[in-house]
């Protein structure tokens, strides 16, 4: 059993869906699609929006809901690639969603997590307290300030965008995603430094409020039984 709440898995960004395009099917192809509207600009979705990671999805024929992740593309050709569509490979033509896109980050050195209460406290004649019970804001501080590679910040580069118009739910634990919460950034400065010789960057940290209140605090036990571990990718 995990001697820590929630999981212990890495934390994840999830930028929800961006627009509706139709991709031709070829029956010779199992993870590659070409948009119907060939003048789409891809380099410019990618730069703007982010098309790498985003999801795939299609209600096909049979109301089955296929989905894939986009791996690549070609602006040129406008072939996209994808993982292999899951539970099938759609079984024609039809409108696709470009959907949710996934920021999933290496773990940090420390992830401190604040539940800010949101109480109406009145002091009644008698002397007594009276307080009602709101809810709770929640916030988040994600600490790479020792080290932080140029793929990492390569990730986070889409949170730091003025027209993100989209919803951003942050997952802190991706072995657990029954706890999540929509988020924005806080008015937090961000800092960076280059470490000696270039090997790295530190002090760079991602502070992140909620945008909801939420009921009750999540203090219950993750009921996985399934070890994790920090893996390959610690400090990536």
């Amino acid at each position: 059993m995990s001697n820590v709440l929630h999981g212990t898995g890495k934390p994840r960004f999830v930028f929800h869906p961006l627009r509706t395009v139709t991709l031709a099917i070829d029956d010779a192809w199992t993870t590659r699609f070409i948009p119907s509207d060939t003048s789409i600009d891809l380099d410019s979705l990618e730069e703007t929006v982010g098309l790498i990671n985003r999801d795939v999805t299609q209600v096909d024929s049979a109301n089955d809901v296929v989905t894939a992740q986009i791996l690549s593309y070609d602006n040129v050709t406008k072939v996209i690639t994808t993982t292999t569509f899951s539970p099938h490979k759609p079984d024609a033509p039809g409108d696709v969603i470009i959907g949710d896109h996934y920021i999933d980050l290496p773990y940090c050195e420390s992830l401190e997590e604040t539940f800010t209460p949101d109480f109406i406290v009145h002091k009644m004649f008698n002397g007594n307290i009276k307080t009602i019970k709101k809810g709770w804001y929640y916030s988040a501080v994600l600490d790479y300030g020792n080290y932080a590679t140029v793929d990492t910040l390569d990730r986070l580069k889409w949170l730091y965008q003025k027209n993100i118009t989209y919803s951003i739910y942050f997952y802190p634990r991706l072995d657990n995603p029954n706890i999540s919460y929509k988020v924005d950034l806080s008015q937090d400065s961000f800092s960076i430094s280059q470490r000696q010789h270039h090997l790295g960057h530190r002090l760079v940290s991602v502070s992140i409020i909620g945008l909801e209140l939420i009921p009750n605090l999540p203090l219950n036990k993750n009921l996985s039984t399934t070890p994790q571990d920090y893996g390959d990718s610690y400090g990536e």
